[in-house]
């Protein structure tokens, strides 16, 4: 969450590697900085500079691998230790790495001692009002975040006051930091008790007269206030969630003024949790030492070697109690949350077994796409055979029947998959094995249709090309059926009329039999009664190969949303 920071340098910046500024149920969005990031990024140096014969180098920028004494043939099993026993194998050292850490995969703890910004509903007066608050990441468990030196402004005020409301308000210092604003209009706040039970220390001298007129100047209303010695939020009561300008280091000075001394306590622990933090989750790739870290954060070259031990092992324990808290809380969220999946009881009708998928509409919709599957695959089989029973049983039912075997393999196949398609919409559930393997018949009789449905595109395309029929007239026709047609149509020949002028024709000799008339020739009335016949067929197939695709993707769509529930569930 930033860049690196040097031991032995003075920078105004953070010292590990950036983060989206998130917390769960918030709205994550980009993070962004102050107008003077760049200014203070450019006073940032890397603290991994180590002295190797005066030189200063940067090591390589490895994570280095997990000393945790608690993962056998790589299963995690510090859950099932207690916290305690987890304490008593850590080794803190302050001039180098700790030992022995416990695992924390919270990724929001990395924002502990970072300044964001976001919005949250306040109720001012009788009004409630989304206000936009700035301030420190003091601390994170599972429902809540705590803010402290927090400043309040309107949620669209965005001037430079609000991204470095410090230098913007003239507190260079700590002085106001913990004073009660009690002046007339301003709420009054008190001091956040410190995570070792102390007493809270009553608020300084008011300085809230000299508050409000700066807040006057700036705003000109009432909802702008700060500093606000803590603040907390609900997580689920948050939203866009963004970095803020961090104070300079020198701003902390902890320990420097004994009437600041509780408030400095919790500045030392918020560095503290940051600095276990990052270290865990292998953000400290030049593993910076506690000492250096919290010296060079908070400006105290002089801190007490044994409050900073103690101060580090109490957050190592707060923070794995925060860590199983959330898992916990996930857990039974998760419980709560697949027994509700497997308990929704749909209104009583013909969908009443489908359960929490109802609300989906994937049912009802993939009910109607069955129907009209089944409908048009009824539809595909009734007209072939309404073909045979009413074109001209001579040359034209010999023709069209060449295809009969693959309209009637598509047209059943079709059909069992529509059948299957609307029974699985009556009986689809989540968690039921005979959903299960009902989808997996449904599924493979879909595929089957949408094979035999482009089989038979292709053939009737075949068959509706002129060569083909052509070749099937001259080579593969009967001599009687030929004649038959003739007959019945009152025509005579095939492309050319059986006129003695075309006796030398080749057409005449084959298909005239050495009889001049003057009746037309049939050609014209063959192409115009089989593509008659087939146009129509080709179009109701290629109707029902297009719901057969949309039937599998409510399948597909089935999965998707039946995996989604799950995994929200689990």
């Amino acid at each position: 969450m930033g860049n690196y920071v040097p031991t032995n340098c003075i920078g105004n910046g953070s010292e590990f590697t950036s983060d989206h500024p998130t917390f769960p149920r918030a709205e994550p969005i980009l993070a962004t900085q102050g107008r003077n990031a760049a200014a203070g990024a450019g006073e940032q140096r890397r603290l991994g500079g180590r002295e190797r014969g005066g030189n200063m180098v940067d090591e390589p920028s490895v994570p280095p691998p997990s000393n945790s004494p608690f993962r056998e043939n790589g299963t995690l099993l510090e859950d099932e230790i207690p916290t305690s026993e987890l304490i008593r194998k850590v080794v803190i050292h302050i001039d180098r790495p700790m030992e022995n850490l416990p695992e924390l995969t919270l990724p929001e703890l990395k924002l502990i001692g970072r300044r964001v910004s976001f919005n949250a509903e306040t109720l001012i007066g009788k009004e409630l009002l989304m206000m936009k608050y700035i301030g420190l990441v003091g601390a994170i468990d599972k429902d809540t975040v705590m803010l402290i030196h927090v400043f309040r402004f309107r949620v669209n005020d965005n001037g430079p006051h609000v991204m470095q409301p410090d230098q913007a308000l003239g507190f260079l210092s700590k002085r106001s930091i913990g004073a009660g604003l009690t002046s007339a209009g301003l709420e009054t706040f008190t001091w956040a008790l410190e995570p070792g039970g102390e007493a809270a220390l009553p608020p300084p001298a008011d300085t809230g007269g000299s508050i409000k007129r700066i807040y006057g100047k700036l705003l000109g209303q009432r909802v702008g206030i700060g500093p606000i010695p803590f603040v907390t939020f609900s997580r689920t009561s948050i939203s866009r969630v963004n970095f803020a300008q961090d104070p300079a280091n020198g701003f902390f000075s902890l320990f420097s003024d004994p009437s600041r001394r509780y408030f400095d306590m919790q500045c030392l622990r918020m560095f503290c949790r940051r600095y276990i933090v990052h270290t865990v989750q292998k953000n400290n790739p030049h593993q910076i030492p506690l000492r250096a870290f919290i010296v060079y954060r908070c400006n105290c070259p002089n801190i007490d070697e044994r409050l900073l031990v103690k101060v580090t092992r109490e957050e190592i324990e707060h923070l794995v109690n925060v860590e199983r808290a959330v898992k916990r809380a996930k857990k039974k969220a998760a419980t709560i949350s697949r027994t509700a999946l497997r308990e929704y009881v749909p209104p009583s009708t013909a969908f009443s077994r489908t359960g929490v998928l109802y609300l989906t509409h994937i049912p009802q919709q993939t009910f109607t796409i069955g129907l009209v599957v089944i409908i048009f695959s009824l539809l595909v089989l009734f007209f072939f055979t309404f073909l045979l029973l009413c074109c001209t049983r001579v040359v034209i039912v010999p023709y069209i029947r060449q295809s009969r075997v693959y309209v009637y393999s598509e047209g059943a196949i079709c059909l069992a998959a529509g059948m299957l398609t609307v029974v699985h919409s009556l009986l689809m559930r989540i968690f039921s094995p005979c959903s299960v393997r009902l989808s997996g018949v449904r599924f493979l009789f879909s595929v089957l249709g949408l094979a035999s449905s482009f089989m038979l595109v292709i053939v009737l395309v075949h068959n509706l090309k002129h060569d083909h029929f052509d070749s099937y007239i001259r080579y593969d026709l009967p001599i009687e059926e030929l004649l038959e047609y003739y007959r019945q149509k009152g025509c005579e020949g095939y492309t050319i009329p059986c006129i003695p002028q075309n006796k030398g024709m080749e057409d005449y000799k084959k298909f005239c039999f050495g009889k001049d008339t003057t009746k037309p020739p049939c050609g014209n009335y063959l192409e115009r009664e089989y593509s008659i016949a087939l146009n129509p067929l080709l179009c109701v197939v290629l109707l029902l190969m297009i719901f057969v695709c949309f039937e599998e993707f409510m399948h597909f769509k089935l999965l998707y949303v039946t995996r989604m529930l799950l995994s929200r569930s689990r």
